[in-house]
């Protein structure tokens, strides 16, 4: 019978997962290392694959045209601008005030892929890449009275 028992006990081992055999023979610096290391690597692949969704650059084969829009005085150069899917809209400070621009009215704010409400001392610019067809209307938070209409066509 004592034989039986041992045959069991191999035999249990014997089942034991090449991970959990191979993580058990590394010293605990190298296990935490390890576990670091895959961890490093899986956040770095998800916030690829996260970004790409977020702001659809996996949509968008090769850039469509720039269009610049400068903020002075608390008005937009233009009232409105009309884009493609794909082009990209720069917003500049122009002026000596800071902005903070958000898309939506000024009580409720609408999030657009890639962009959240965007804080603009002078001098500073941002960009936006059009990648979500629709009519959006980009406001001042901070006075309300510039008001940009952004028009994003397939």
């Amino acid at each position: 019978m004592t034989s039986k028992k041992n045959t069991v006990k191999k035999s249990a081992k014997a089942s034991e997962s090449t991970a959990v055999h191979f993580i058990k023979k590394l010293p605990r610096i190298d296990i935490v290392v390890t576990i670091l290391a895959i961890l490093l690597i899986s956040y770095g692949l998800w916030n690829t694959v996260a970004d790409k969704l977020a702001t659809g650059d996996s949509l968008c084969r090769e850039p469509g045209v720039t269009e610049t829009v400068k903020l002075n005085n608390d008005s937009f150069s233009q009232p409105s601008v009309q884009l493609n899917r794909c082009d990209r809209l720069v917003v500049v400070n122009d002026g000596d005030l800071t902005y903070e621009l958000a898309f939506g009215t000024h009580d409720k704010h609408v999030e657009y892929p890639g962009f959240s409400m965007q804080q603009l001392k002078p001098s500073e610019y941002f960009e936006l890449d059009a990648v979500e067809p629709g009519t959006y209307v980009m406001h001042d938070h901070l006075r309300d009275t510039a008001k940009l209409r952004v028009t994003i066509s397939n």
